[in-house]
């Protein structure tokens, strides 16, 4: 059983994030994918700059399943965040550490340096975002995607 859990298209190819019992897996034309160095390798367009965007979709999805979700506005997300941890505080309700409230300043577009991939992300069910940090291109899983909590306020 399959479940489509969301679709991008890119030139003539229509990629799609499937929970394949309940494993994550990328769709491209037919073809499945379970790991990042196995989609890189049959489609290494992905990881060109215009495309950095859907790439990071896809490697997040392929590393965590739907655990996080990648954060493709950081403007908008940091002014939602801003608002949660206002309201929060409001009505006293407010994490208790370590769960933040935590600095969204950094908070950018994806960027390579020095080999290495860096993007955002948000904890799906508790809205925490993090940093993370993988080889670029990812052409092995001996070296793990690094998820890193952004520094409390």
């Amino acid at each position: 059983m399959s479940l489509l859990v969301e679709s991008y298209p890119i030139d003539s190819l229509e990629l799609q994030c499937l929970l394949v019992e309940d494993e994550p897996t990328v769709e491209i034309n037919g073809q499945q994918f379970k790991t990042v160095p196995e989609l890189v390798k049959n489609h290494p367009q992905l990881t060109a700059e215009e495309h950095i965007d859907t790439y990071c979709k896809l490697a997040n999805f392929l590393f965590t399943g739907v655990l996080y979700t990648y954060i493709d506005d950081p403007v908008a997300f940091t002014e939602r965040y801003d608002h949660q941890v206002d309201e929060a505080e409001k009505t006293g309700s407010a994490s208790n550490p370590p769960f933040g409230p935590f600095s969204t300043d950094e908070i950018q577009k994806p960027r390579v340096e020095k080999g290495e991939l860096i993007f955002y992300v948000e904890d799906t069910y508790n809205r925490i975002p993090y940093r993370v940090r993988a080889a670029h291109p990812y052409l092995s899983n001996s070296g793990k995607a690094q998820y890193e909590l952004l520094a409390r306020e």
